[in-house]
């Protein structure tokens, strides 16, 4: 049986509310599209729409309940004067509720191919639930939170930022047990001094982390010393990754790929030797490591992967009865990114 993401009995506790008892729901949403069947809408303000402008349609089915700064007030519809507030504080009471090991992820990029990969691996251990698309704002991550299961045994979340404090507060709402910083670029800059602005901003994801949490970092970064000064300063535990001595190095020589994992090594199967995705696999098998997973177990995991459309995926197309191979990495870029995709297309040549 399914469980339910929320009884009539939660949300009202939530809420001080008095909706009707006898409903349940299954989804929390902030577009009214993703709306069907038992599902919580959120009607919040945005700088080109007004989610109230949909609140009759969601609420023509009457399993599903609106939350609204204006219009009736019903048992299907709370009204409150700050919708996008409580669709945190209903993100809170999901994480509070939660047994779940949950997992976070900043950086200048790959922060979403790394969210992807972590919820495929972990899928083979237990029920999964990892943030959609690239949800990582103070509008998204609250989303992306208050769907999280009671029954779910790991949640992966993506923390985005353009500008300071950003970070603290949505690392402060997700509460991780692991947080990863895959890596420092000049992503956003134009909000900040120098570099090293970005780096003290992306390094918030440690004031957030859960009691006798841990941060993964990349040892290859050339911000490492700083966020592990960081780290020790906070005295959280420290894993490392990077093709340099770290405690899952990657080693690759013009065949094949391997890992040494605390001075013992294991092979993998893998045919994709992007840089970018090598790294990923990295820190994945950090979070593996530290949540004490059989490793030999995910010996096969890492070729079955498929990238996501946009970030270096792979496709064969025909151009006038020539075959062309399409490297597709077109999704946002900033000069980090675009270096790696530079780097992992010379690798086809």
């Amino acid at each position: 049986m399914t469980t339910k993401l929320y009884t009539s009995e939660e949300i009202n506790a939530v809420f001080n509310s008095n909706i009707n008892k006898k409903l349940f729901f299954n989804k929390v949403a902030i577009d009214s599209r993703e709306v069907s069947n038992r599902g919580i809408f959120f009607a919040i303000k945005g700088e080109n729409d007004d989610g109230h402008r949909y609140v009759k349609d969601v609420l023509r089915n009457k399993n599903n309940l609106s939350i609204t700064s204006k219009g009736p007030k019903n048992q299907r519809s709370i009204r409150t004067k700050n919708t996008l507030e409580n669709l945190r504080n209903l993100a809170s009471y999901a994480r509070q509720r939660s047994e779940s090991k949950i997992i976070a992820i900043t950086g200048s990029c790959g922060k979403t191919s790394l969210k992807n990969l972590l919820n495929f691996s972990l899928s083979k251990v237990g029920k999964t639930y990892c943030s959609p698309k690239s949800f990582n704002n103070h509008y998204g991550v609250p989303y992306s939170l208050a769907n999280l299961s009671s029954d779910n045994k790991y949640g992966i979340f993506e923390l985005g930022m353009s500008s300071k404090g950003e970070i603290d507060k949505l690392v402060n709402l997700v509460k991780p047990h692991i947080a990863i910083i895959t890596n420092i670029g000049p992503a956003h800059l134009e909000n900040f001094k120098n570099i090293y602005g970005i780096c003290r901003a992306k390094a918030e994801i440690m004031n957030g982390i859960f009691q006798n949490g841990i941060i993964i970092l990349n040892k290859d970064d050339k911000f490492f010393n700083t966020l592990k000064s960081i780290a020790d300063k906070k005295n959280i535990k420290i894993l490392t990754f990077g093709f340099s001595k770290s405690d899952i190095q990657i080693r690759k020589s013009s065949a094949k790929v391997f890992f040494k994992i605390k001075n013992k090594i294991i092979n993998f199967k893998i045919n994709n030797f992007n840089k970018s995705y090598l790294y990923n696999v990295a820190a994945t098998l950090c979070v593996h490591y530290y949540l004490n997973h059989n490793i030999n177990l995910l010996k096969n995991n890492f070729n079955n992967f498929k990238i996501p459309e946009g970030r270096g995926n792979e496709k064969n197309i025909k151009i006038k009865n020539k075959k062309i191979l399409l490297v597709n990495d077109s999704y946002n870029s900033n000069p980090t990114s675009l270096n790696e995709a530079i780097y992992n297309f010379s690798l086809h040549f």
